[in-house]
Formats: C-alpha cells, structure tokens, sequence
C-alpha cells in the first residue's frame, strides 16, 4: 500500500522515504541490507573499486579485519560473491525506487 505523505519543508519535492509500518520506522534505502556501519562502509569501498589491502590502508585496518568484514557481508546479504551483491544491491535500489514513486 502507497500513501502519501506531507510534505516536509526544506526536503526536495523529488525526495522520497520509505516506512516500514510493521516495525513502524523509516528504512534506510541506502541499508537495506541492515548491514553495520563499518560494513556498509566497506562495501561502499568495495563497490568504489578498493581492494582488502587498499581498504586497510584506507581505514587503518588490518587485512584480516577488513576479509573478515567481507565474509559477514556475504553472510548478512546470503550472496556468494561481491559481483552476486552488486546486482542484488541494484535490483533492491531499483524495487525501493519504483516504490517509491
């Protein structure tokens, strides 16, 4: 079910959210893996072309952490591999979009 919503004051008239009224909360369409913000950080990295040892660098991190970072993606999102979660990410973004307009 679609319903509009006022308009908030100073937010572009293209701007959207989308709630969740079973848990009674707006979803973060830029998380809608739930991941925490160190993961969705590093994914964020990932999809920017950074690999683990250039991530590690980045955030000050050991390889280990950051593989072990990239193993609990995967889990969280069920995917195999990064190349799987790109287009899953984009197929959500793309639904979160359309139903949102």
């Amino acid at each position: 079910m679609h319903q509009k919503i006022q308009e908030v004051p100073g937010l572009p008239i293209n701007d959207y959210y989308v709630f969740d009224k079973v848990k009674n909360e707006l979803v973060d369409t830029n998380n809608v893996f739930n991941l925490t913000k160190r993961e969705q950080h590093i994914f964020d990295l990932i999809r920017d072309g950074l690999s683990s040892n250039e991530i590690a660098d980045k955030l000050n991190l050991s390889r280990h952490t950051v593989d072990t970072h990239r193993k609990n993606i995967l889990k969280r999102t069920n995917t195999k591999n990064f190349f799987a979660l790109q287009m899953k990410f984009n197929s959500v973004n793309e639904s979160m979009t359309s139903l949102a307009r």
